[in-house]
């Protein structure tokens, strides 16, 4: 069997050609092998703070959709996303999941205690309340009207 140019460059550029075929396969896999990565940077799990307002922060690779707390989020194009919340007094639970394209979701949770001295009680319901307006005299005739259907 004889080698000519041309046979040559056929067996050469399909050798180029699978070899190609082959890395891309693999590339592309490595997304759908690795699934969504979520991670946490900021607040560390099992933090204690005394402000109520935080922000969360932390990054993702191989995701389609974010939710903080069941709220969409976005990221950069580098994957970082930053998203200030509000805790309440006490125990909090902040929830952060993500999916990839493929439908595979994951989820990281963070415990965090919020000892600030604010004003954030419960309403308690059946309770009195104290009046809209400091004297009744302040009053308009549509805030006193009931409203029926």
């Amino acid at each position: 069997m004889t080698f000519n140019a041309k046979t040559v460059l056929k067996y050469t550029l399909s050798v180029i050609i699978i070899v190609g075929l082959a890395v891309y396969i693999y590339l592309q896999s490595q997304t759908y092998l690795q699934g969504p990565q979520l991670a946490i940077t900021s607040p560390l799990d099992g933090t204690s703070t005394s402000t109520p307002f935080i922000t969360v922060t932390g990054n993702v690779r191989n995701v389609a959709f974010i939710t903080l707390d069941g709220n969409q989020i976005f990221v950069d194009e580098k994957g970082f996303f930053s998203e200030k919340l509000l805790l309440f007094s006490g125990y909090n639970i902040i929830d952060v999941s993500a999916t990839d394209r493929f439908g595979r979701k994951i989820a990281r949770q963070v415990h965090l205690t919020n000892i600030a001295k604010n004003n954030n009680q419960p309403l308690n319901i059946g309770t009195s309340s104290p009046p809209l307006f400091s004297n009744e005299q302040n009053a308009t005739t549509t805030d006193k009207e009931e409203i029926t259907n």
